[in-house]
């Protein structure tokens, strides 16, 4: 398969992770924060995160802006992206569904806040960064591009390894022990079999 063809395979995939997210975006708005915990750092990682796996993939795959960066990747790199793309799709379908209207793409606290320990919950804790993790990946082997294939994987590391830690401490803060108890029995990416 030639580079278009996979970068507007990407876009599209793309398009349909937000496809997935926006009725949860919209229930979220219903809810009443009580703590939010918005730093100027997660802004900047979250605003990273949007140039990193949506704009400079778009310029790379639309405009001819960062063609110089490009490479002759092997033919089973797009194979394996597109086959990356259906468990990222169901991951990120399933954290969405499982949390509801308690999602929020901010750290913060709703009135009626529940821990989420049911559906793919009870498995991962945290089902939708795995997804995002496959998502880099599959940016990576869609884009034959040395800016644009690794941006997405560098601007959600980034964000990851800073916020885990943040949205886990904020869990314990809410919930207490009830969380303590959920961390020590479900692994925070990969199931355990």
């Amino acid at each position: 398969m030639d580079s278009v063809t996979s970068g507007w395979i990407y876009l599209a995939f793309v398009f349909v992770i937000h496809a997935i997210r926006l009725p949860y975006q919209w229930c979220s708005r219903l809810n009443r924060v009580v703590a939010h915990r918005v730093t100027t750092i997660e802004s900047a990682l979250l605003a990273g995160i949007g140039a990193g796996m949506i704009v400079i993939p778009a310029l790379s795959v639309l405009t001819p802006l960062l063609r110089f960066a490009d490479y002759v990747a092997p033919r089973y790199f797009s194979a394996l992206g597109i086959l990356m793309i259906a468990p990222t799709l169901w991951l990120f379908w399933l954290s969405h569904r499982a949390l509801g209207r308690h999602w929020s793409i901010t750290l913060e606290v709703h009135a009626e806040q529940q821990l989420v320990t049911q559906g793919i919950y009870a498995r991962i804790r945290h089902p939708m960064y795995a997804a995002a993790w496959l998502w880099a990946l599959a940016q990576v082997l869609l884009i034959p591009n040395i800016i644009s294939g690794l941006s997405g994987l560098v601007t959600f590391g980034a964000l990851y390894f800073w916020r885990v830690r943040e949205e886990e401490a904020m869990l314990v803060s809410q919930f207490g022990d009830e969380y303590t108890a959920y961390a020590a029995r479900t692994p925070r990416l990969l199931p355990r079999r």
